[in-house]
């Protein structure tokens, strides 16, 4: 420990297209600038530890760099390669709506009907780093396992409690935490951000189980080191794997780099007709507590999963305004400002050329300033389910024998899922049909597909852009890719962060479970720091 950056890198934030050093030397490497890199620097930025974190992207979304994103897919379709990640600093955060929902008990537990089910830690040691992880997105603290009901100030809804359970996730009010990682770097002596940065290879030692350095190029082509004593990949659910799969010397004993790949198969299923449109919104759109915005859902329960030998699923309503009109015009510029960006004249000029409709915000008004709630008017109510699916090696990433535009190979992506999915849609499906007929509050109308064979369900199922498992956590190198401290199975100093990590995905949005996990190994590294350093 000890070692210090290049006396020449004098700034915290620099760019390594301009930079002319050969190596750069840190305690700690962390590749990859988005919301686990937060989370970590979080907990470590008061150590004496020299970090540097390198960061393919840059401070600004480039456009160029959407041909980097693309992957070779092989398996079920998959539009989050490109749409959901973000090669820049802040990583998918800057663009990523903000919805929290933490895991569940069952989700971690082994479940003897579930092929790979089951983690190496308990839910205890996740849940107990959530608090934190809900600071940093600024949520307000109200536990999750608050009735909703209570929340909303409305009487209970009859459902069959047995089978399914009304709950709500949280949205972060400021979910673009890009300027909240860079001023950690930018007030810190011993934290060096370098953008452009693409770490290209991780590099064995030649006589010990471990990394000695890791390989960064420019897109120029420029090429330098950066050696550390420990190293943590923190670059994104397919990323993570695909710098694994580059350096084939490091994981020669490793069978499962890329196995398990997982996502949520996402459907909108049907079309709610309402019988009183202000009720049906008052207890399933949005609503407020301080700045945090909450989302009501629909959730098989554990007992249900249990009994009837099924995943996990989730549903909630969107209401969809009507197209080009000025509540989604409204809505757009509520986005930018919430993603701290300002938003295009494109979307000011829509606002203005639909004040025709103002008349129609009255109750949205009323709604929102006598109630906290959101109500959208004129809208379709949408039923949308999310769904949990088998960890199975038949999905995974691998590396593609195509290019990126720097030679290097492109992921090649073979997501797939089994019928086991398909089973609890439909079982899904037939406890919301059924408990909403006692709820007076409407009718459902499916799409077509849902009542149709297996193939046709499985060709409507879209991802979530939730890539997760690729990199798994677990007990042996037989089954895994890291121990239970997120450490990379036979290399002693190589430790990986994010959802890439998960052992299983139950039905929860998976970044407030990304960011508990990376808050957790922060601590772990932190107590080894200050255990080295008092030696």
């Amino acid at each position: 420990m000890g070692r210090s950056i290049s006396s020449t890198c004098t700034q915290m934030i620099i760019d390594f297209e301009e930079s002319k050093l050969d190596l750069y030397l840190a305690d700690i490497c962390i590749i990859g600038a988005g919301i686990a890199t937060y989370s970590i620097l979080s907990v470590l930025k008061d150590t004496p530890a020299r970090i540097i974190i390198v960061e393919r992207g840059s401070m600004n979304t480039d456009i160029e760099k959407e041909q980097f994103k693309t992957c070779e897919i092989t398996g079920h379709p998959f539009a989050g390669h490109v749409a959901g990640r973000e090669f820049s600093v802040g990583g998918t955060s800057v663009t990523w709506g903000g919805q929290s929902l933490p895991y569940t008990p069952i989700d971690v537990e082994n479940k003897k009907w579930v092929k790979n089910s089951g983690w190496p830690i308990s839910y205890e040691e996740i849940s107990r780093y959530y608090p934190d992880a809900e600071r940093l997105l600024n949520l307000d603290e109200v536990p999750y396992d608050v009735e909703l009901h209570k929340l909303q100030r409305l009487p209970k809804l009859d459902l069959d409690e047995s089978a399914l359970q009304c709950h709500f996730s949280k949205w972060s009010p400021r979910p673009n935490l890009k300027n909240d990682l860079t001023g950690i770097c930018a007030h810190s002596e011993q934290i060096t951000l370098m953008q452009n940065a693409y770490c290209i290879q991780l590099i064995k030692h030649e006589n010990h189980d471990k990394i000695n350095e890791i390989e960064i190029q420019s897109k120029g082509g420029q090429r330098s080191r950066v050696k550390a004593d420990k190293f943590i990949l923190s670059a994104g659910g397919i990323e993570n794997a695909r710098i694994l799969l580059m350096s084939a010397p490091l994981i020669r004993h490793h069978t499962f780099v890329g196995k398990m790949f997982q996502d949520h198969p996402t459907a909108q299923v049907a079309t709610i007709e309402a019988t009183n449109d202000k009720k049906l919104q008052a207890y399933f759109n949005y609503f407020f507590k301080g700045e945090t915005r909450f989302l009501p859902r629909i959730s098989m329960t554990s007992q249900y999963q249990q009994q009837e030998k099924l995943l996990a699923a989730t549903a909630f309503v969107q209401f969809i305004p009507p197209p080009g009109g000025l509540f989604e015009a409204l809505k757009g510029i509520y986005r930018s400002f919430a993603r701290m960006k300002m938003p295009a004249k494109k979307e000011f000029y829509n606002v203005f050329k639909n004040l025709i409709e103002i008349n129609t915000l009255a109750k949205t008004a009323s709604s929102y300033l006598v109630h906290r709630r959101i109500y959208t008017p004129r809208s379709t109510a949408r039923l949308t389910i999310m769904l949990e699916q088998e960890p199975i090696t038949e999905s995974y990433i691998a590396l593609s024998e195509k290019p990126d535009p720097m030679g290097l190979p492109i992921a090649q992506i073979h997501w797939t899922f089994t019928s086991l999915t398909i089973e609890t849609l439909r079982r899904f499906c037939a406890e919301i049909e059924s408990n909403f007929r006692k709820l007076k509050l409407g009718e459902i109308k499916w799409d077509a597909w849902i009542k149709k064979s297996d193939d046709e369900i499985r060709n409507n199922l879209i991802d979530a852009y939730h890539h997760m498992s690729s990199t798994r956590m677990s007990h042996t190198i037989e089954s895994g890719v890291v121990d239970t401290n997120c450490k990379m199975h036979g290399v002693d100093n190589l430790y990986i962060a994010g959802s890439s990590v998960f052992s299983t995905t139950g039905h929860s949005n998976p970044t407030l479970t990304i960011m508990a996990l990376a808050i957790r190994l922060a601590h772990y590294l932190k107590s080894d720091l200050i255990t080295v350093h008092d030696e």
